[in-house]
C-alpha cells in the first residue's frame, strides 16, 4: 500500500448592613423650690411654703414634699427625680437606668433598645429591623442585604442581531458568580465570575426556527453559595432562511450512454414545501425530464454528434405550493465521444470529544466545496480529465450528497492515532475506524462500499499529525482495494482535491531548478493542484498524460523530435473550450540524454487565468494578482514510476528560453496571444 503524506498547515454590590443607634432617652432634671422657712438649719417658711428646706422640704410652694432625696411631686408629676423618675412630664418611667418610653417608644434605650422609633428591637447587638427589613445586619445578613443575584434577560434575532450581553450583581462581595459556558438549543451563553454575560446565537442551530418564532431559553447559573442561584432568560426570534437548491449535473457517451439521471435537492429548514415545477425540456443534443420531486432524466437524440465534448444547461424552476416561483437552478449535461470514470465518495465529517469539525465546515459549505461551486472538487476533476472523470454525489439515490457526521472518543491533543489495523480494504486511522464503527452502528452503513471515502478531522489535529491530508495512492487501479481513503485536516478545494489526486493515481508535484536530477521541494511546483499553492487546480500535463487522459484526444498533444514551431492553447481549456483545430494544449520534447538523467523528454505547457482550472488568487510577496503562471510557459519531465511532475523552469516573457546543453535541445518562448490564449514555442536541435 503506497500512502502519501501531505504537508503542514497551512452595577455595584449591595450589603446593607447599617443599624439604627440606640435613642438614650435624656432624663428631665427636678424642680427646685425657692422659699425657705429656716435658711440656716431648718427654716420652716422662706416665704414660699417650704417648711423644711435643709432635710426634707415637704413643700417649696410648687407642692414638693421632699425634695431632698425623694420628690414626690415637683410640679409636673415626677414622684422621685432623684433616682428613680417615674415620671418626667413625658411618660419616662425610669430616666436613669431604664427608659421605658423616652417619648418615641423607646422600652430600654441604654442596654436593648426594643424599639427606637423605627421598629428595631435591639440596635446594640442583634438588630433584628433596621428599617429595611434586616433582622441582623451585624453577623448574618438574612433579609434586606440578604446574600442573593440579579437576574439577567436579552433577547436576539436569527441572521441579524445574533448576540446580546448583560451583568449579573451579588449583594455581597462575599457571593460570586460561578463561570461556566452553557450550550443552548440556539446558541451559547459564556459567564464570568464578575457576573459578565454574553450569548451568541449559532446560525445553524437557530436555522429550524421560522419567521416571527420566538422561542426562550433559560440558563440557571451558579454562585459561590451551592443553595444560591439565578437564571438568565433569552428570547430568541427565527428569520426566514432561503432554502437551499443543488444543481444536477451528468455525462452521456456518444455509442455508450444514452441516458443520464440524478435528483436534485431541496433544503429549506424553516419554510414551507417547496417542489420543481414538473416539465420536459428539448436541448441541442436531447431532452431533460423532469420531475416535482427534483428526480431528472436526459435522453441523447439518437442522432446526435460531437467531434469531442459538448455541454448544455437546462434552467428548472421550484416553486412554493401557491404557485410562485422561489428559487431556479441548472442541470448540465456533457455529451462526449469518450468514456467517462464515474466513481462514487462519500464524505465523512469526524467529530472530537473536545473539538468540532462541524464547527469549522458546515455541510452546506462541503457541498458547495465538493460538488455545487463552479471550481468545485468534481468540476476541477472534470476538467483536468477533460471530462474523463468525475465523482457520483449521491449513490443511493435518495437526492442528497454522501456524507455522514461521526463522533468519535479521542482528543484532538493526543497523539496523531496514525495505526493501521485490520486488511487493507479497511486501512485508515484508529480515528477513521472510530468514525466507520460510529456510522455503522448509528446509520447501519458501511463506508467501505464507497469508491472513495474522505474524512474529515478538525485543523487541531494537523498539530499532532504533521500533515494537512492524507492519502492512498493509486487505489483507483489497485488490485488490492477498490475503495480508496483520504484524510483532510484543511477543509478546501486545494486540500481535498489533492489527495483525491493521490488517490487517482498522481504523486506530487515537485521542482528540480537547476535541472540536476535532484528535487528541490517535493510540493514546489506553483500552480500545480498536486503541489501545496493556495487555490491551485491544475494537474499538470504530464501527469493527465500519465492518466492516459490525452489518449482520447490525440490532437491535443504535439510529439516533437526536430525542429519545429508549435502553437499551443492554454492547459487550463477544458473539453468543450479546446479548439477545433486540434490545437495541442502541450508538447513533448525529445530529449535523450538530459542533463537531468531523470527522464528523456520535457513537457511544454502554456497557462492561462481560468475560473476552474486556474482561479485568480490575490497578490502576495512573491506573486501579482492572478491566475498562476498567466501567460507564460512551463517545462516539466516526468518521473513515470514515481507518477511525479517536476518542474524545470517558467518562461515568463516571448523572447525567454530554456535550453539543455546535454540532450542538445533549446526551447524558445517566440509570441503569445492573451486574448486567444494560445502561444507560440520554437524547438531546435544543436
Amino acid at each position: 500500500m503506497t500512502l502519501a503524506a501531505c504537508g503542514g498547515g497551512s452595577s455595584s454590590d449591595d450589603n446593607n448592613t447599617d443599624s439604627t443607634p440606640p435613642d438614650a432617652g435624656a432624663p428631665d432634671a427636678p424642680g427646685g423650690g425657692s422659699d425657705n422657712s429656716d435658711s440656716g438649719n431648718g427654716d420652716t417658711d422662706p416665704g414660699n411654703g417650704d417648711t423644711d428646706p435643709g432635710n426634707g422640704d415637704t413643700d417649696p410652694g410648687n407642692g414638693d414634699t421632699v425634695p431632698g432625696n425623694g420628690d414626690s411631686d415637683p410640679g409636673n408629676g415626677d414622684t422621685d427625680p432623684g433616682n428613680g423618675d417615674t415620671d418626667p412630664g413625658n411618660g419616662d418611667s425610669d430616666p436613669g437606668n431604664g427608659d421605658t418610653d423616652p417619648g418615641n417608644e423607646d422600652t430600654d434605650p441604654g442596654n436593648g433598645d426594643t424599639d427606637p422609633g423605627n421598629g428595631d428591637t435591639d440596635p446594640g447587638n442583634g438588630d433584628t429591623d433596621p428599617g429595611n427589613g434586616d433582622t441582623d445586619p451585624g453577623n448574618g445578613d438574612d433579609d434586606g442585604g440578604t446574600l442573593g443575584v440579579t437576574t439577567g434577560e436579552g433577547s436576539v434575532v436569527e441572521d441579524s442581531m445574533t448576540s446580546v450581553s448583560g451583568q449579573l450583581v451579588t449583594s455581597s462581595e462575599a457571593l460570586t458568580i460561578q463561570e461556566d459556558v452553557f450550550k443552548g438549543t440556539y446558541g451559547d451563553l459564556s459567564v464570568q465570575t464578575s457576573g459578565a454575560w454574553e450569548y451568541m446565537l449559532d446560525g445553524e442551530r437557530s436555522d429550524p426556527l421560522s419567521e416571527g418564532e420566538v422561542q426562550q431559553e433559560v440558563f440557571t447559573v451558579m454562585t459561590s453559595e451551592p443553595d444560591i442561584s439565578t437564571t438568565v432568560t433569552i428570547s430568541v426570534t427565527g428569520a426566514d432562511d432561503a432554502a437551499k437548491v443543488g444543481t444536477g449535473s451528468g455525462t452521456v457517451v456518444i455509442g455508450r450512454t444514452q441516458t443520464a439521471s440524478g435528483s436534485i435537492s431541496i433544503t429549506d429548514v424553516d419554510g414551507p414545501d417547496l417542489q420543481f415545477i414538473a416539465q420536459e425540456q428539448e436541448g441541442s443534443f436531447g431532452n431533460l425530464d423532469i420531475k416535482e420531486d427534483g428526480s431528472w432524466t436526459y435522453t441523447l437524440n439518437t442522432d446526435a454528434s460531437v467531434s469531442t465534448s459538448a455541454q448544455e444547461d437546462f434552467t428548472v424552476s421550484v416553486e412554493d405550493l401557491s404557485g410562485v416561483v422561489v428559487e431556479t437552478t441548472s442541470v448540465t449535461i456533457t455529451i462526449t465521444s469518450v468514456e467517462v470514470t464515474r466513481r462514487d465518495i462519500v464524505f465523512v465529517l469526524v467529530n472530537f470529544s473536545n473539538d468540532d469539525v462541524t464547527d469549522e465546515i458546515s455541510l452546506q459549505e462541503l457541498e458547495s466545496i465538493a460538488f455545487d461551486d463552479q471550481d468545485s472538487i468534481n468540476e476541477v476533476m472534470k476538467a483536468n480529465s477533460l471530462n474523463q472523470f468525475e465523482f457520483i454525489r449521491d449513490r443511493d439515490g435518495d437526492g442528497n450528497m454522501d456524507v455522514y457526521v461521526a463522533e468519535i472518543d479521542f482528543d484532538t491533543s493526543a497523539s496523531c492515532q496514525n495505526s493501521y489495523y485490520g486488511q487493507p480494504a479497511r486501512g485508515s486511522t484508529a480515528w477513521a475506524g472510530a468514525a466507520d464503527e460510529y456510522i455503522s452502528s448509528q446509520y447501519s452503513v458501511d463506508t467501505n462500499d464507497w469508491d472513495h471515502r474522505v474524512y474529515l478531522f478538525p485543523n487541531q489535529t494537523q498539530r499532532s499529525c504533521g500533515w494537512s491530508g492524507l492519502a492512498t495512492v493509486g487505489c483507483v487501479n489497485s488490485s488490492w482495494n477498490s475503495s480508496c481513503w483520504a484524510y483532510a485536516n484543511s477543509h478546501s478545494v486545494t486540500v481535498i482535491g489533492h489527495e483525491l489526486g493521490h488517490n487517482i493515481g498522481l504523486s506530487h508535484s515537485s521542482t528540480d531548478t537547476d535541472n540536476n536530477g535532484a528535487i528541490d521541494s517535493e510540493y514546489g511546483d506553483e500552480g500545480s493542484m498536486m503541489g501545496n499553492a493556495r487555490g491551485a487546480r491544475t494537474i499538470p500535463v504530464a501527469q493527465r498524460d500519465y492518466l492516459n487522459w490525452y489518449d482520447a484526444y490525440p490532437d491535443y498533444s504535439s510529439q516533437v523530435n526536430s525542429d519545429t514551431q508549435v502553437t499551443l492553447q492554454a492547459t487550463q481549456h477544458t473539453a468543450v473550450e479546446l479548439s477545433e483545430t486540434g490545437m495541442p494544449q502541450f508538447m513533448v520534447v525529445n530529449a535523450p540524454n538530459s542533463r537531468n538523467q531523470q527522464a528523456a523528454s520535457y513537457y511544454v505547457s502554456y497557462h492561462e487565468a481560468h475560473p476552474i482550472t486556474n482561479p485568480s488568487q490575490p497578490a502576495s510577496w512573491r506573486r501579482p494578482a492572478g491566475g498562476y503562471w498567466e501567460g507564460a510557459l512551463k517545462i516539466h519531465y516526468l518521473l513515470e514510476n514515481d507518477r511525479q511532475s517536476v518542474f524545470v523552469e517558467g518562461l515568463q516573457e516571448p523572447g525567454d528560453s530554456f535550453t539543455d546543453v546535454s540532450a542538445g535541445v533549446s526551447i524558445t518562448f517566440i509570441s503569445r496571444d492573451r486574448e486567444a490564449e494560445t502561444a507560440v514555442v520554437e524547438v531546435t536541435y544543436q
